[in-house]
């Protein structure tokens, strides 16, 4: 549910100048989640009742004015600093969270989840942003892809590391309601096969040789 309130705290509570991997927020808190609410597509229902919980115990004035927080992107950490100091207040690995999303009830809802560490549970962390949630959830998407290019070919991400490091708003914003998984997340491809058999070669064949033996299989 879209706060007036919190949208004139984010405008008005004074800060050091924003550099392009920085972005103002209202840190609304977190909450637990059970492994089996994280998987599949109950995901982003689970994730979005977590959302509107947490936006309906932030109504106090004097606590959205204390939450307010700077969002940072260093490396592949997302931060919470002081507005005042830029102390850092809190830190995240983004290869480590395992959803992400933007909130249905308000594009500027985001939402992460992290696994615990020595625990079987899960923890969604909420932020408002000043900016379009799609926008942090773009950046991190950016973030995850080169970290996966760098594991293939360390010399593949440098060429890219010139590219704008904050995209814009797209045209076409993310679907609220949709969580994106991490790297580490993605599927394995599999592929339903039917098995010929094998015929004996004396040595190494050509190409040309392979394909005039498969007919006879």
């Amino acid at each position: 549910m879209k706060s007036p309130l919190s949208e004139c705290l984010l405008a008005t509570v004074p800060d050091y100048d924003l550099s392009a991997d920085q972005h103002k927020v209202m840190n609304l808190g977190w909450m637990d989640m059970e492994p089996n609410t994280i998987k599949g597509p109950q995901s982003s229902v689970a994730i979005n009742e977590c959302i509107r919980k947490l936006c309906a115990q932030m109504q106090d004035p004097q606590q959205m004015a204390d939450s307010v927080q700077i969002l940072k992107f260093e490396g592949t950490y997302l931060k919470l600093l002081d507005t005042k100091n830029g102390a850092v207040l809190f830190k995240q690995d983004i290869l480590s969270i395992k959803r992400w999303g933007v909130g249905s009830d308000d594009v500027r809802d985001f939402a992460y989840v992290v696994k615990q560490k020595q625990a079987c549970s899960y923890r969604c962390y909420v932020l408002r942003c000043q900016t379009p949630a799609s926008v942090i959830a773009l950046r991190m998407k950016s973030i995850c892809s080169q970290a996966a290019l760098k594991r293939k070919d360390p010399n593949m991400v440098n060429s890219r590391e010139n590219c704008s490091t904050n995209p814009s708003t797209p045209d076409t914003p993310l679907s609220p309601d949709i969580s994106s998984p991490t790297i580490s997340e993605e599927e394995p491809k599999r592929f339903d096969t039917l098995y010929l058999g094998y015929i004996r070669v004396e040595k190494e064949k050509s190409t040309d040789c392979d394909s005039a033996l498969i007919p006879l299989l």
